[in-house]
């Protein structure tokens, strides 16, 4: 367990990219704790404000997770976003242009007011490291979310992945109570489902 915080401490404040990404002094230690005892760790938080008379709102999404397996043989999994349809069952529509590295879904859910459509560019997944992605388009625009990919040399899990998304524009459709509540149920549960699918049971 120790090595482990070591290895994630030097990983979050050495890397200059990580702008976004989980900082340590935002994973506490009873958090890492429950994580090491295998519990995948999602957090949520939505603000309404108020900027030149005009009402906008601002997402701020983690999540984070060991895996028993290397990261290489869960690449297999997380990087086939074409087939994500066939694994979580909200995703109703999967595609991926690998040409254009544009990823398309299409979400459904009874925590969803309506179907979703989220069309954006990500490349796939291919090996440890930092992936971006932006949305252009829709009512989420501007929103840039960071996936952390990092092997780690031990016996008990040997990879830690992490999702960190923010986002701010004008006031979504939703409620802030509705959208934190909906974006962490949403988040987590594709979380558990693509670690299950890829040989990993919380």
């Amino acid at each position: 367990m120790l090595q482990r915080l070591i290895v994630i401490s030097i990983l979050l404040q050495s890397a200059p990219w990580c702008h976004g990404f989980i900082k340590q002094s935002e994973i506490k230690k009873e958090i890492l704790k429950e994580m090491d005892a295998n519990k995948p760790y999602v957090d949520s938080n939505v603000n309404s404000y108020e900027k030149e008379k005009e009402d906008f709102q601002s997402l701020k999404l983690k999540g984070a997770a060991y895996h028993v397996d290397s990261c290489k043989k869960v690449f297999g999994t997380l990087g086939q976003y074409e087939n994500y349809k066939k694994m979580i069952s909200f995703i109703k529509e999967s595609h991926y242009n690998e040409k254009n590295k544009r990823v398309f879904f299409l979400l459904s859910h009874f925590l969803l007011p309506f179907d979703m459509v989220m069309d954006f560019k990500i490349p796939r997944i291919k090996d440890e490291g930092m992936y971006t992605f932006k949305f252009d388009q829709g009512f989420l625009k501007s929103l840039i979310g960071e996936i952390f990919v990092q092997n780690l040399n031990e016996v008990k899990y040997k990879c830690f992945i992490s999702i960190d998304i923010n986002w701010s524009g004008p006031d979504s459709p939703f409620p802030d109570f509705i959208f934190q509540y909906f974006s962490k149920v949403l988040l987590n549960r594709s979380i558990k489902k693509l670690w299950s699918e890829s040989n990993h049971h919380f």
